[in-house]
């Protein structure tokens, strides 16, 4: 259907060029109206006049009195007049910026305005998308159309089209202004895209106009820069977006990639995209929500664009997945996941190509994939965090009823609050999600993205209740019922969106966004005056929301109740075999990896194509295009309502799998090689919490306490469920040994005192920490930790001997010392109030603390192997602080943190006092001995900005260097101010310490 629609566009020009006024445009702004009601008869055709003299629209004999926008006559479309109000303008200008419009009524979604663009050997199609939210009481929606005119083009075509169905077009409009008008947006971006690369962009165009989709053959990189007055940065681009909206809007879709240690506005790799293809400034409103919430969301702003000198106007800019993304919202780096959408774009694609209405497993066949795969592989502890994610989200595909093993399920709750009150679910589509594998919790955590909201002018619902009124049965619809079959999930959630519908709490969202809000309003408008937002469509929904509530807790009441198992909510599909030839390479053959050892390979097939499949064998990069053929042929049965699976081993390492088909047994096949293992069906964390043991022998429970008293032996690692608060009495003395440790998922007070202080001590070296996770406090008085180590259990590894995450903190009178651990305290995404704290003899960092905020005083560290105190993304203040032999730095302070010191003394440091990557260190009574530099600030990432370093009555001695500058990083002491003027070789720097920096 849509190559016959486009063969009739070509033909309909080849008709009208002949017959379409053409009208020549001067350099100077112009706007021409036509309200459709007079016509003129010019050489036989009838043309509709308009503002400007001598500028005419064809289509004059289409006039109609049914219905009218303004005065009595509209254009009328049906199914013998397809196109309408043609209106062709010559002697444009590159540069210039084109805004139409024109108003609609019925036609449902088929209308639309159209500027076809031309030049020497050049076309390009623009056309607006009809918008059902945008339709006024008297049923009538306008479009609007925006662009710039870019180089080589000569003529422009403008023009409407219904499809075919009943459709009436009044009130005309175009303005054509010189350049695109100046906004007051703070942030643009100046691409430069050479000719070469230019030209492959307009071909990637071209072919992807031929069908409804961006394939991925369109989608490859070209080489481009990124202009900044006298510098530039080397960056890739392609295009962005799978469907061609993104291609037709006016402003082209593209994906940035910044080369090397290089960043724009803080991102490795983001998009530019046309505001309208995420609904304007509603999608910027719930990436603002999801930030005040704490939910994960990629940065989304609006930034004004030229290209190779031409002001395009202004842009959405959608962060990418990368580690920056999860470190700017204070998270630790861990792998960004996602299901596998290729093969859903690529069957949808052939399915275009054909008349074939075959159904195929495209969900199921769907892989956990991820971002940054090269990075990953490289990193054996991203690999393991992938592997152990990949399991987690597996299990939630296929519908796992222990949800809250794969979720936190507070921020669950949240974020599926969220997506309802955009009114949109656009985001819950499975394609659509993206998660993160959080290494300290070893769980998934959703990422706002993709929201679209308010897409569906008016027609609220509760997609919570709607899903649970519907009893959908196909895979692809409930994989996430799971989650509301659980029953905390529905208290959480039934919370959350009772709050969220509250009009106080959207006044107070709102009040945070305001100003900004108001900018980008400002933006956009001077663009498309017609453009509005109007916020009263929060309050609107959220209150129909609250309305639904009781109904929705009800219903959900009794599905609880009745449903209490998978095979109760999914069924599954048996598919047909294929007769024909009809082949989706990206469903088919999905084959995973394992390394057995450095010669020896195994890989596990699984069939998700619905005939029998052949594997002849693989190739190997070490033997280029040669297929090594496995001792036989290995046959799997056809995908009918599951995927059929077999296995082999190789000894060299495969990357593509060769096979046939049965229904195309003389077409040889490759697909590559996925190369990590197949999910299992376990994770670290939910092996450890299943092996808890309430009558083990080592401590005593009281109601929901758990209690450690006296001496106690511990030699396994026990988990502790969140259940359970602990307490470890005063004069306890707890031992670990054979790898012995703790993981508490709840509040830990450990109180002892100065007669009858506690003891946590490791003497064989092989202890797994003590881990506190997400409690409502963990307090340390008069404890002694020795000889610790880490968590470092099968695949969950964490740095500290002890660990705090997301639970507030208080350590007073508490000693850290001999660890065989990166970090003796590592306190994560927690406040935290600390004194007389000690730690020494260290093999690396004596206390880091991540994205943190809290107060050290009167503490002291000794014989650190690496930095005494290391933050990172903190804000903290120290006071009293005594640092004596650091292995590297004796305050470190990186990624945004912000230091406050007084009463330091540091004596024996290679560097004494280092801010770096956008850093604050200020402070004053600090003293400096024995160290190589005194004061260094630098950056260090690409994504950051300079550091600085602001001290009063400062003193140093024995030292061979006071100050180390990074390029424009700035140190002042004691009033004397110095900027950094060249950059400094950051890596070499730190070669002799190893990677953790």
């Amino acid at each position: 259907m849509k190559i016959i629609f486009f063969h009739i566009f070509i033909l309909f020009f080849l008709f009208v060029g002949c017959n379409t006024q053409t009208n020549k445009i001067p350099n100077n702004e112009i706007t021409i109206t036509s309200d459709l009601e007079q016509v003129e008869n010019i050489s036989g055709d009838i043309k509709f006049t308009t503002s400007e003299p001598n500028f005419y629209l064809g289509g004059g004999d289409l006039m109609d009195e049914t219905y009218a926008k303004s005065g009595s006559h509209a254009v009328k479309l049906d199914s013998n007049n397809l196109y309408g109000v043609n209106f062709k303008l010559e002697n444009v200008k590159e540069g210039q910026f084109v805004r139409a419009s024109i108003w609609q009524k019925k036609g449902a979604k088929d209308g639309t305005l159209i500027a076809d663009i031309e030049g020497d050997g050049y076309a390009h199609k623009f056309r607006t998308f009809y918008d059902k939210r945008a339709t006024g009481e008297d049923g009538w929606v306008q479009h609007n159309l925006v662009f710039v005119v870019t180089p080589g083009v000569k003529r422009i075509k403008i023009f409407v089209f219904a499809g075919g169905n009943d459709a009436y077009f009044d009130d005309f409009s175009v303005t054509i202004l010189p350049n695109a008008p100046k906004n007051n947006l703070k942030n643009r971006l100046n691409l430069y895209i050479p000719e070469k690369s230019k030209n492959k962009l307009d071909g990637f165009i071209s072919n992807a106009l031929k069908s409804e989709i961006i394939a991925s053959e369109n989608k490859k990189y070209v080489k481009a820069f990124i202009l900044d007055g006298e510098d530039s940065l080397k960056i890739k681009m392609k295009l962005k977006g799978d469907w061609t909206d993104h291609i037709k809007s006016g402003k082209t879709s593209f994906r940035i990639k910044v080369s090397g240690n290089n960043s724009f506005l803080g991102l490795k790799t983001f998009s530019i995209q046309h505001p309208k293809t995420r609904n304007y400034i509603h999608e910027w409103v719930f990436h603002q929500f999801s930030d005040i919430m704490g939910l994960l969301s990629t940065k989304y702003e609006f930034i004004s664009v030229t290209i190779n000198g031409f002001d395009y106007g202004v842009f959405a800019l959608e962060e990418h997945f990368d580690k920056q993304l999860v470190e700017s919202r204070k998270r630790r780096e861990g792998p960004i996941l996602k299901m596998d959408e290729s093969g859903a774009w690529a069957f949808h694609y052939k399915l275009t190509q054909s008349d074939n209405e075959a159904r195929f497993p495209v969900f199921n066949a769907s892989m956990i994939s991820l971002f940054k795969e090269n990075r990953t592989l490289k990193n054996p502890k991203l690999k393991m965090n992938f592997e152990e994610g990949q399991v987690l989200l597996h299990l939630f595909k296929t519908g796992y009823l222990g949800i809250e093993e794969v979720f936190d399920i507070d921020q669950l709750a949240k974020f599926y609050a969220l997506m309802e009150l955009s009114a949109h679910n656009h985001a819950l589509a499975w394609h659509n999600r993206r998660f993160y594998f959080n290494p300290v919790t070893q769980k998934i955590e959703h990422i706002v993205y993709d929201v679209i909201p308010f897409s569906i002018k008016d027609n609220f619902k509760s997609n919570v209740l709607h899903n649970l009124l519907e009893n959908k049965h196909d895979e692809e619809l409930v994989f996430d019922n799971a989650i509301l079959l659980h029953r905390s999930f529905k208290e959480k959630y039934l919370f959350y969106i009772n709050k969220m519908t509250e009009a106080s709490y959207l006044d107070s969202l709102f009040s945070i966004v305001e100003t900004a809000l108001n900018e980008n309003v400002e933006a956009i408008m001077v663009e498309e005056p017609h453009f509005s937002f109007n916020k009263e469509v929060y309050y609107k929904h959220a209150a129909f929301l609250k309305n639904e509530i009781p109904k929705l807790d009800s219903i959900w009441e009794v599905v609880l109740t009745e449903k209490n198992k998978v095979d109760d909510w999914i069924s599954r599909v048996d598919y047909a075999t294929i007769v024909d030839s009809f082949f989706v390479k990206e469903i088919s053959i999905n084959t995973y990896l394992k390394v057995i050892d450095s010669v020896n390979y195994a890989l596990n097939f699984e069939n998700y194509h619905p005939n029998s499949v052949h594997i002849i064998g693989y190739q190997s990069k070490l033997f280029g295009d040669s297929v090594l053929p496995f001792k036989e042929t290995i046959n799997i049965d056809a995908y009918v309502n599951k995927a059929q699976t077999a296995s082999a081993t190789t000894t060299y390492l495969p990357s593509k799998i060769v096979f046939t088909y049965n229904n195309i047994p003389n077409q040889l096949n490759y697909k590559a090689v996925f190369p990590f293992e197949k999910p299992g069906e376990t994770t670290t964390r939910m092996r450890l919490e299943t092996g808890f043991d309430p009558r083990n022998k080592s401590f005593s429970i009281q109601n929901n306490k758990i209690v450690f008293k006296g001496k106690v032996l511990i030699d396994r690692l026990i988990y502790i469920p969140s259940q359970y608060e602990v307490e470890i009495a005063a004069g306890t003395i707890i031992e670990f040994k054979n790898k012995g440790g703790l993981i508490i998922n709840n509040t830990c007070n450990a109180i002892g005192t100065t007669e009858r202080p506690i003891q946590l001590i490791c003497k064989d070296g092989t202890s797994n920490g003590v881990t506190i996770l997400k409690g409502k406090i963990a307090r340390f008085e008069h404890v002694t930790i020795s000889g610790l180590s880490n968590l470092a259990y099968e695949k969950w590894l964490l740095t500290g001997a002890l660990t705090i995450y997301e639970t507030p903190t208080i350590l007073q009178h508490v000693k850290i010392e001999n660890n065989h651990s990166e970090d003796a305290l590592n306190i994560i995404r927690s406040h935290f109030e600390i004194s007389d704290l000690i730690i020494q003899n260290t093999t690396s960092d004596g206390f880091d603390a991540d994205f943190c905020t809290g107060t050290l005083k009167k503490s002291t560290f000794k014989n650190t192997g690496n930095d005494c105190i290391d933050f990172s993304g903190s804000v903290v203040t120290i006071d009293q602080l005594n640092a004596e032999k650091s292995g590297d730095k004796g305050i470190s302070g990186g990624e945004r943190s912000t230091l406050t010191l007084s009463n330091i003394q540091i004596d024996g440091a290679i560097t004494g006092i280092a801010s770096k990557d956008d850093s604050k260190v200020i402070g004053e009574k600090i003293s400096i001995e024995n160290a190589e530099v005194a004061f260094s600030a630098f950056q260090k990432k690409g994504e950051y900005a300079p550091a600085l370093i602001d001290l009063k009555d400062a003193k140093w001695g024995n030292i061979q260097q006071v100050n180390l500058i990074d390029l424009k990083s700035v140190i002042i002491v004691n009033g004397v101010k110095e900027e950094g003027t060249k950059k400094l070789d950051i890596d070499k720097m730190y070669a002799r310490f190893g990677e953790k920096q």
